[in-house]
């Protein structure tokens, strides 16, 4: 379980290619990040799982299947990643709860800033954008966010200055994909009526 409140970002610092897809050696800025073995970690929101690390870097396996569903496809050496570890039982609850689990990717269509504040604009898929409400909690790129509106298959959130800094936000451009995960409640309540009413 994890909550959207990115603690870490990392660098990409190598990729090796597998028959069933790639390693990726993540670099930490922050040194005192405490990796377990076999331990879970979310990368850009996936929940993946450190095979081995070091002081400040850890490595973690892709999967094709997770390398077709994510944009963890595109990274490159150097690209900046949103890191979150799990949750632990007596934390603080912030954020919304996410599992990990990328419904699909949603590419960026515009990035706006006003004022202080940055509007982003997503377009994503119509399988995806049917769990979206408007004011409701969604993961992007592992980031808890709030839907500020719907138009289609076109959503915004805004971003305040400490989220565009602490996160790959900064980084981000006009058509860049980004992870999605919707909030899990509106796929339960979807199979219940299902079975249940229709």
């Amino acid at each position: 379980m994890f909550t959207g409140i990115i603690e870490n970002r990392g660098k990409v610092k190598d990729i090796r290619r597998k028959q069933n897809g790639v390693n990726l050696s993540i670099q930490t800025q922050r040194r005192n990040t405490i990796f377990k073995l076999g331990g879970s970690i979310a990368i850009n929101g996936v929940c993946l799982t450190i095979t081995d690390f070091s002081v400040d870097t850890f490595i973690v396996d892709v999967v094709k299947d997770t390398l077709t569903r994510t944009n963890l496809s595109m990274v490159r050496k150097n690209d900046s990643v949103n890191i979150e570890l799990p949750l632990k039982v007596g934390d603080r609850l912030e954020g919304h709860i996410l599992e990990g689990h990328i419904d699909g990717t949603g590419r960026i269509i515009s990035i706006i800033k006003s004022g202080t504040q940055t509007i982003v604009k997503i377009k994503i898929p119509d399988e995806v954008i049917r769990y979206v409400i408007k004011n409701g909690s969604i993961g992007i790129d592992g980031v808890s966010l709030t839907v500020k509106d719907i138009k289609g298959i076109i959503l915004s959130v805004t971003l305040i200055p400490f989220t565009v800094e602490q996160t790959n936000f900064k980084q981000r451009k006009v058509g860049d994909r980004v992870n999605i995960e919707v909030d899990r409640m509106g796929k339960y309540i979807e199979k219940y009526l299902k079975k249940n009413i229709l």
